[in-house]
């Protein structure tokens, strides 16, 4: 807090003796050409003479932004999804030993007994799960996977169609259970075609 609060006085300070030097409006000379310095700044274009007042003015609001944004950082709030994945036929698989990600964070994630999930992590305010997670995969080597494609099924929701999204609110959403898919060997796919 003390940091910040030094932080914010520099920058105020900085702004002010800006603004003073540029009130002032001491002009500086170029000495090879005798000419007043010019400063070309991407938003104001050219300005002559005075960059020393530009330069102070300019990073003191630099500092007073940086100080705030680290002060005050977006509002997170909780969110919880739940679902499960399922297999079609009776074989018990332990799904463990399989491999639950979040496309595309890096948030590690665990499947517990029959395929259940449960996810919960902080987003920012004004965001959604689905502005975060594009998909929800579950992989199991050698039985099979399933995915989750989040806009998708919200999308589906919202639009009162066939969806995996079982109920949904502010913060929580809970999915249907998804049926795992076998996944094929190269020699499989060839006997298919």
């Amino acid at each position: 807090m003390i940091n910040m609060i030094l932080v914010y006085s520099i920058s105020g300070l900085s702004i002010i003796l800006g603004f003073f030097a540029l009130l002032k409006q001491k002009t500086y000379i170029d000495p090879d050409t005798n000419q007043p310095t010019e400063v070309e700044i991407p938003i104001f274009g050219k300005l002559k003479s005075n960059y020393p007042a530009l330069v102070f003015v300019f990073l003191g609001i630099g500092l007073a932004f940086i100080s705030f944004n680290t002060l005050h950082p977006p509002k997170k709030v909780d969110w919880e999804i739940k679902g499960s994945f399922t297999k079609e036929d009776d074989q018990d698989i332990v799904y463990a030993n399989g491999q639950l990600k979040l496309i595309p964070a890096p948030l590690a994630s665990e499947i517990g007994e029959g395929g259940i999930f449960e996810i919960k992590m902080k987003i920012e305010e004004g965001k959604t799960f689905e502005d975060i997670i594009q998909c929800i995969d579950f992989t199991y080597d050698t039985i099979g996977n399933a995915s989750i494609i989040t806009k998708d099924e919200l999308k589906a929701y919202d639009d009162r169609q066939e969806t995996l999204i079982e109920i949904k609110t502010k913060n929580y959403r809970k999915y249907r259970a998804v049926p795992l898919k076998p996944i094929l060997s190269y020699k499989q796919k060839e006997d298919k075609q």
